[in-house]
């Protein structure tokens, strides 16, 4: 018998990544799994804290590998737990770059010095080298700050910038979006890191008050295949293809696509 620890966030309202989490953890008990495999789940909050205790909690279960933490904080908390036991983590978005140092930690994904390196162009295609640089003093965050402060000319006044970016959680991001609108300056971006991409951020934008149409507000994440082939009605998002190509898609009040066009 497998046994494999699947621990993340269950709550839909805090994480961008739980109902595709949970529905993976469905289709592969369904139609991937051999019957020796065992999944069980475990709520980690996408908090270091919490993820403390649940990695004790894996740990007594006795598992053959770890799936998840897809909180950098809490892949940070939970890993060092995992690595005095010998038991394999494997990370399917935590993307802070420091957490493979643990030896038996293994990334699924890009790590943030990989993001940065996409995201640099991209902010500075208004040919604007001053960009205020924001987190919400997570790991991932920080992390994502960091890298891009090492690498870009930080804004000096920051209230006046004419690009912003807020590397942080959804919750955060969205209420930074929103305080972000009501305060920017005419004809100023938000740019926003990936958390922030969720199909819950436009309606909690309008349900703010917020004129999506007026507000350059994008956000920077991996964009599904289907956006390198549809057209689309209505829209918001600053999203690289997972061919590695860039496409600016624009938002509207009705929350929908309306077009997509490659940024050079």
């Amino acid at each position: 018998m497998i046994r494999l620890a699947c621990v993340a966030c269950m709550d839909e309202n805090k994480s961008v990544h739980t109902t595709t989490w949970l529905r993976a953890i469905e289709l592969a008990r369904e139609l991937l799994l051999p019957p020796q495999v065992t999944l069980k789940l475990f709520d980690d909050n996408a908090d270091a804290q919490r993820a403390a205790e649940v990695a004790r909690q894996i740990v007594a279960w006795s598992p053959d590998a770890i799936v998840g933490h897809f909180a950098s904080a809490a892949a940070e908390a939970a890993a060092p737990l995992y690595a005095q036991h010998n038991l394999p983590l494997f990370l399917p978005a935590a993307t802070a770059k420091h957490l493979t140092t643990y030896p038996t930690t293994w990334r699924l994904c890009d790590n943030d010095e990989d993001y940065v390196i996409w995201l640099l162009p991209l902010l500075t295609s208004h040919g604007q080298d001053a960009v205020a640089i924001e987190h919400d003093c997570s790991v991932h965050g920080k992390s994502v700050a960091h890298q891009l402060s090492a690498s870009i000319k930080p804004a000096e006044d920051p209230q006046q910038a004419a690009t912003t970016f807020f590397a942080g959680s959804f919750s955060y991001a969205l209420e930074r979006a929103a305080n972000w609108a009501h305060d920017s300056p005419e004809g100023a971006r938000l740019i926003l890191a990936d958390d922030a991409f969720s199909a819950e951020l436009v309606p909690a934008l309008l349900a703010r008050g917020i004129d999506l149409g007026s507000r350059q507000i994008y956000v920077a994440a991996i964009a599904p295949a289907t956006h390198r082939r549809k057209s689309f009605h209505a829209g918001f998002c600053l999203a690289p293809t997972l061919g590695g190509n860039a496409w600016m898609l624009f938002l509207g009040n009705d929350g929908g696509l309306a077009g997509c066009q490659p940024v050079s």
